[in-house]
């Protein structure tokens, strides 16, 4: 008999890391259809880099622009204008995503190092969603280095390469620990908003040990009430296995160092635009959110 499923997963209030790139419009997309689905309130934030600031302040400091590619003079005052035009698009973007949706939002502008601000604004968020990209240059299917090193911390993340999609497919990866039990219970608070089966991922494992995965599944997915269809995925086949099934929909996973622990996983982001989501031990360890006014600079 398994032990107690983990408290509820509660999300109040989601943070979204905005910039107006196509990787960040991608979170909110998925950002929002989250909040949707869960009554929860969602908070745009911007953080002007003060890395950009004293980089355009370098002799000879030239920006190449992200669709020409024709370099151009640089200096504060014109990054300066840059972040603040960024930071517009940013609010309006989230403004014309979170209304029709009916969702509650507000908005505001920090300054600093990215990750360091991101990480202090997710302390008082029961969730972050960024986007895979930002507006750097390179592959499209490389792990921009903001969203990766949040994706190795502590925090609770959504990481976006494309929209979570209404009535898309919920996967969760469980392997009978407590921190795969807890996804579950995510993955299952997310599918019955539109009545969906949660797909299941087994580990590869021997008999007993698959046996013993889908006791524990079978027992938990019982006491939550939800319907769930299993995938045991293959040593050599797994990344294969994962993207068919996740296709159009979205990939919870929980416990520590998941690119880690799961060789896979930063395969399937960083190649394919899989919506993933990282649940942590601290979603129900925040106070409610304030739901008081609409939107803040």
């Amino acid at each position: 008999m398994m032990s107690q499923i983990p408290a509820e997963w509660v999300l109040r209030r989601i943070l979204v890391a905005l910039d107006a790139s196509p990787g960040s419009l991608a979170a909110l997309s998925a950002a929002v259809e989250l909040a949707r689905q869960a009554e929860a309130e969602l908070e745009g934030v911007f953080v002007e880099d003060t890395s950009l600031l004293s980089m355009a302040g370098a002799p000879l400091a030239r920006e190449i622009g992200y669709h020409s590619g024709e370099e151009t003079a640089l200096d504060p005052a014109r990054m300066e204008r840059k972040l603040r035009m960024q930071s517009q698009l940013a609010r309006k973007a989230l403004e014309e995503a979170a209304g029709p949706a009916q969702v509650r939002w507000s908005f505001r502008t920090l300054r600093g190092d990215v990750v360091a601000e991101l990480m202090a604004a997710a302390a008082g968020a029961d969730l972050l969603a960024i986007g895979k990209l930002g507006w750097s240059l390179g592959s499209q299917f490389r792990i921009g280095s903001t969203a990766l090193e949040l994706a190795e911390s502590r925090i609770p993340l959504l990481l976006s390469g494309g929209p979570v999609r209404e009535k898309g497919r919920v996967c969760v990866y469980f392997d009978g620990s407590t921190s795969a039990k807890r996804a579950l219970r995510a993955a299952a608070q997310i599918a019955v908003q539109d009545s969906r089966i949660v797909v299941v991922l087994i580990p590869a494992a021997s008999p007993d040990e698959a046996r013993r995965v889908i006791e524990t599944l079978e027992s938990a997915a019982q006491e939550l009430e939800v319907q769930v269809r299993c995938v045991e995925l293959e040593r050599d086949n797994a990344l294969a296995q994962v993207v068919t099934a996740c296709q159009g929909g979205i990939l919870v996973v929980g416990g520590p160092e998941p690119l880690k622990r799961l060789p896979w996983l930063k395969a399937a982001i960083r190649e394919y635009k899989i919506p993933l989501l990282l649940v942590r031990n601290g979603y129900d360890a925040h106070p409610p959110a304030n739901n008081a006014g609409q939107s803040s600079k």
